[in-house]
């Protein structure tokens, strides 16, 4: 699609691109614009969009900081060579097959102050090969998204892939994540444990061929899960025990579990006491 094409589209509120095979880039830059780039606001009605199974995709579109005022879902599907969503350099028509796109700031799908997206509630990332961080920047800074209420890592297959909980802490509006075939033997490092809260309410830990624990062994603390109320955990082949004594659950109210054949506990004996302890705390607190 040119450049010159989107200012025109002020109405278009749904987006769905799939099955192109070639497409290499959603929005191009004409060469007669020479290096020009996009204006900073792309598709200012644009409440959903959707990339399924374009194999050589390598990014949205060329710019400085685009923003997506009204997208409310974003969905990523077997777009496995999308390394960055948002890039700057130019021309904009890629050529070469194995160009990178971004050289600098490579894998990294969302760059800070390249692109904005003030109203997102859901983003997919679904089949994914190239990325090792979703977001890059001062995890302090102001996220992209920072009204997301729901998101969902599946089958990012590369082994150099990091999610960190960090990632999600300053998202506050967060309610559910779903993560499944990651390859990762736990969701919590010793180093996250103590410091990082996770806001969302509901967790999906789906398939996860290499979970073995949600924190390290190491962990003699981990406050992350507080705030979860609902937790499915399915098809973690590896998983030897889901909750330890170093963990608190002091709100769940639904627990799932299934298809787990390596699991040898459900809860340790001290789990219980803990999460009560640790209650009893926080209403005499309450009190004072």
């Amino acid at each position: 699609m040119p450049s010159s094409l989107c200012g025109s589209l002020v109405h278009l509120n749904w987006l769905e691109i799939g099955g192109c095979e070639n497409i290499r880039e959603v929005v191009s830059v004409e060469e007669s614009a020479g290096h020009e780039k996009l204006g900073k606001i792309l598709f200012p009605q644009l409440k959903s969009l959707k990339l399924c199974f374009l194999p050589k995709l390598k990014r949205f579109c060329a710019g400085d900081c685009i923003e997506f005022p009204s997208l409310e879902e974003l969905d990523m599907q077997n777009c496995g060579e999308m390394e960055t969503f948002v890039s700057n350099s130019l021309p904009s028509h890629i050529d070469n097959e194995n160009e990178e796109i971004e050289s600098v700031n490579k894998q990294h799908l969302f760059i800070k102050d390249k692109v904005k997206f003030p109203n997102l509630e859901v983003l997919k990332i679904r089949n994914k090969e190239v990325i090792s961080e979703i977001w890059h920047g001062d995890q302090s800074s102001t996220l992209p998204f920072p009204k997301l209420k729901k998101i969902e890592l599946v089958s990012i297959i590369s082994e150099s892939f990091k999610f960190s909980f960090k990632f999600i802490q300053g998202l506050e509006h967060l309610e559910h994540v779903r993560i499944g075939i990651l390859f990762m033997e736990s969701l919590i490092s010793s180093d996250e444990a103590h410091d990082i809260l996770m806001p969302s309410r509901k967790l999906d830990l789906i398939a996860l061929p290499k979970l073995m624990h949600l924190c390290d062994e190491s962990v003699q603390t981990c406050k992350t899960f507080r705030v979860v109320e609902v937790l499915k955990v399915s098809r973690c082949e590896r998983l030897k025990s889901l909750m330890t004594s170093s963990m608190n659950f002091q709100n769940l109210t639904t627990l799932s579990v299934s298809d787990c054949d390596a699991l040898e506990n459900l809860m340790a004996a001290t789990t219980y006491r803990n999460n009560s302890t640790q209650l009893q705390k926080n209403d005499t607190n309450n009190w004072e």
